[in-house]
């Protein structure tokens, strides 16, 4: 992703050089245009809810990231806020890179590394970053007002604590501004949450994006959704490459769990999740276990 936006940026600089490149305009054509084209469509739907089943390395977390980025830009003092598992997490899949892609577009912007918030200095929007495992910085998120909100990392989430995000804290703070609520996410080895019942096969509560001009998505109120695989992030061919090596070297097969749902990003059933080691005594008491006599 960095070295294609960089790529860009010196494509275009040379055409631009008559132009204020500090033009937010500017900025968001150089970030679409860096998106494969399922990406984009992700970062540019305008609904309320929307949920995005992505293969791991797919680009959902830059999708994510770049929704924001529009949003700061185009919408003065916005105020936006981002989950992740934990503060690590939010550091790793967001933080790092969110900085190195304002670099590379020349957004001037001040990045408080307590906090982690980054504000844009030309118009005063915020965007600050939470891991989910901090319950009493996630309670503060109660009655403040958000232009968008996402979640990162959707099928890992405890189920009670998502619905809560979702329904108790994100939802009511967004509709003040009528904002979105975005997920994203890989798919679990467990059937089961709420980001699940979202994206799962003949969902009731979500619609496929690329349906959304047939008659029946007029006025749809539920969830937005997106998928895709690995092989689709078509800006970064290498990786779809490489999964096939990893796949060749494991001898999967086209079935095969893993495959499925870390490459392809699918739901899919695996038994080995409900699977525990035999062990005839306690590792600690040394008392018997797992033993039964009828």
């Amino acid at each position: 992703m960095a070295a294609k936006l960089e790529h860009l940026l010196d494509d275009t600089r040379r055409s631009l050089a008559a132009r204020d490149t500090g033009d937010f305009a500017v900025k968001e054509a150089l970030l679409l245009a860096s998106l494969h084209p399922k990406q984009r469509d992700f970062v540019l739907d305008p609904g309320r809810r929307i949920a995005a089943l992505v293969a791991r390395r797919g680009g959902k977390t830059t999708g994510g990231r770049v929704r924001f980025l529009r949003r700061m830009m185009q919408q003065r003092k916005a105020t936006c806020v981002y989950i992740a598992l934990s503060r690590p997490h939010a550091e790793e899949l967001m933080w790092s890179p969110l900085k190195e892609m304002a670099e590379q577009l020349g957004l001037a912007a001040k990045f408080n590394e307590t906090k982690l918030k980054m504000t844009l200095t030309r118009n005063g929007s915020e965007l600050q970053l939470l891991g989910a495992d901090d319950k009493a910085e996630v309670e503060k998120l109660r009655g403040r007002k958000f232009h968008e909100a996402g979640i990162d990392e959707g099928a890992s989430h405890r189920k009670h604590l998502l619905e809560s995000l979702i329904f108790r804290i994100l939802g009511p703070g967004l509709t003040d501004y009528r904002g979105p609520l975005w997920i994203t996410g890989t798919p679990g080895h467990l059937l089961s949450g709420p980001f699940y019942d979202v994206t799962k096969v003949g969902t009731e509560i979500g619609r496929p994006y690329g349906e959304r001009k047939r008659a029946d998505f007029t006025d749809w109120m539920g969830w937005s959704t997106h998928s895709w695989s690995l092989q689709d992030n078509v800006s970064q061919p290498h990786l779809w490459e490489e999964a096939l090596r990893e796949k060749a070297a494991n001898a999967w097969s086209d079935d095969n769990p893993i495959w499925r749902r870390e490459y392809l990003g699918q739901w899919v059933t695996d038994d080995t999740g409900y699977v525990y080691k035999f062990r005839a005594h306690h590792p600690e008491t040394g008392a018997p276990w797992n033993i039964w006599t009828p």
